[in-house]
């Protein structure tokens, strides 16, 4: 089928971004699945015409763009909103666990401000353990 644009597959996407920033799409799907496209050069509305394509459901108001990068078993995620959809985060790494890729998910808002994944327990517990 020429001229048809499926996207990059998610095991295409961690892939290529070990190696390069990735310009990415992610919103939450019926049913509460996560969705992410991405691609080195369409921008986030491109992108979002691609996941409403292969998602059923997506909508903007449930979603982040930005660019993307994976280091190890990161996946690194700098937004361009300022907020993020509260239950987006954990459905992404609900989907990439399934994928058979787990991965831990930081996503970067603007500013610099991090919205760190998992880490306010152990460092608690850690704060605690020491007198």
């Amino acid at each position: 089928m020429a001229g048809e644009d499926k996207g990059l597959s998610l095991e295409d996407i961690i892939r290529m971004g070990k190696t390069k920033q990735l310009n990415f799409f992610a919103g939450m799907a019926k049913g509460g699945t996560a969705a992410i496209v991405g691609d080195l050069r369409k921008s986030g509305t491109a992108l979002l015409n691609m996941a409403k394509e292969k998602h059923e459901g997506i909508s903007r108001a449930k979603s982040i763009t930005g660019t993307l990068t994976v280091n190890g078993k990161t996946l690194q995620l700098q937004v361009e909103e300022e907020e993020v959809p509260g239950p987006l985060k954990k459905a992404l790494k609900k989907a990439l666990k399934e994928a058979g890729m787990p991965m831990k998910v930081i996503i970067l808002l603007p500013g610099g401000k991090s919205d760190e994944d998992d880490g306010d327990e152990d460092e608690a517990e850690a704060e605690g353990g020491e007198v």
